[in-house]
């Protein structure tokens, strides 16, 4: 069986599709026997993707319209590929190929508001044209699943949900006074924070937290705010920089690495993900892994993946967050009881179950289409 994976967003370390790329290419290697993967896209895969089993499959482009246009139907046949394995679009041709889209969310569709017109209108023709040559879709939550089936209601008994899960790469350190020289040391920093992680996007309701912090109360002063992203330049926002860059208290952290971010969330007193719309919210577990509470939305996928182990609010109530905000903070108890329920909570996730499930979706697809791998 010879599997053509998108691997466009390898180089993409700030989004979540590159931790599924990465942990998914990982897992499917240590199930592969006889198998070839080939990882699709123009520069080359990194060389820790290297194996007897991988090899570049080059794309013309990482521009997604030319690759569902030309570019897929290309690898398809240089290749040989059994199975193209894309993110959110796959090629426009019909072939002997079986064709697998992992959408991870249709955001463009449930929350038009938070996406310029042209962008939205272009992923909105590209996936009329590309989904219904698909012969399977994988999607990542129960909601995202739902949603699809809603907008795309052809697609109904062809979508299957596989969880994604936090990294190994994220657990908690037990000896808080080394993570503290360390934050103190790494990043400058010093005393208590609030951590956020993700573009900044409206989507992500980061000015809600700004906000909150610039006017937060005296009872706060030695609180700082730690933002890991940048801003994203599909959706500029001139006044949210200028805020930024006008508090000392705080700070922006770009080209973080996992050991650094794991490091950043066991230091967080609470981790703040009240996103507008997720379909997944990968972030949520990676935070619970390390042991920080998560202060999460009750919107989309959110509260599916953060179960009880999260608060949970209303991202569009702003009295409601900046409450959340004042009581979780101040309140030590309810921190550690979120943090240990939390544990268990990213532990019910795995990236091995991940794989597993992928592979074994790639079989059944393979032997009721008639193939032999």
């Amino acid at each position: 069986m010879v599997v053509g994976l998108d691997a466009r967003f390898l180089s993409k370390i700030d989004q979540g599709t590159a931790s599924y790329t990465t942990q998914l290419v990982n897992g499917l290697l240590s199930l592969m026997e006889s198998d070839r993967l080939v990882l699709l896209n123009k520069e080359g895969i990194p060389d820790g993707f290297r194996s007897d089993m991988v090899c570049h499959g080059k794309l013309i482009s990482d521009f997604a319209p030319a690759n569902v246009l030309f570019g897929y139907r290309n690898a398809e046949k240089k290749y040989q590929l059994d199975i193209l394995h894309t993110n959110y679009l796959t090629g426009l041709q019909r072939s002997a190929c079986l064709k697998i889209i992992t959408i991870h969310d249709i955001l463009f569709k449930t929350h038009p508001e938070f996406f310029p017109a042209r962008l939205r209108k272009g992923v909105a023709l590209l996936s009329a044209w590309s989904l219904p040559k698909a012969d399977h879709i994988i999607t990542v939550s129960n909601y995202s699943k739902e949603r699809i089936e809603t907008h795309y209601p052809y697609l109904k008994n062809k979508v299957t949900v596989i969880y994604e899960a936090a990294s190994e790469d994220f657990f908690f350190l037990e000896d808080k006074n080394a993570v503290s020289a360390r934050l103190l040391r790494q990043f400058g920093l010093e005393g208590p924070y609030i951590l956020f992680v993700g573009r900044f996007a409206p989507m992500k309701n980061l000015e809600t937290l700004v906000d909150w912090f610039v006017h937060r109360s005296k009872e706060f002063e030695a609180l700082k705010l730690v933002l890991v992203g940048k801003p994203d330049p599909a959706f500029p926002n001139a006044k949210l920089e200028r805020v930024l860059a006008a508090h000392a208290d705080i700070k922006v952290l770009q080209g973080v690495d996992n050991e650094q971010l794991n490091l950043l969330y066991n230091g967080a007193r609470l981790f703040y993900f009240v996103s507008h719309g997720e379909g997944f919210g990968l972030p949520i577990l990676e935070a619970m892994a390390a042991g920080c509470p998560v202060l999460t939305s009750s919107q989309t996928a959110c509260p599916e993946i953060a179960g009880s182990a999260g608060h949970c609010v209303n991202p569009g109530d702003q009295g409601a967050i900046f409450n959340a905000l004042n009581q979780l903070i101040r309140n030590e108890e309810r921190l550690l009881s979120m943090q240990k329920v939390g544990f268990e909570r990213a532990a019910l996730f795995s990236w091995k179950q991940c794989a597993k499930e992928t592979y074994g979706l790639y079989k059944t697809l393979m032997h009721e289409g008639g193939y032999t791998a």
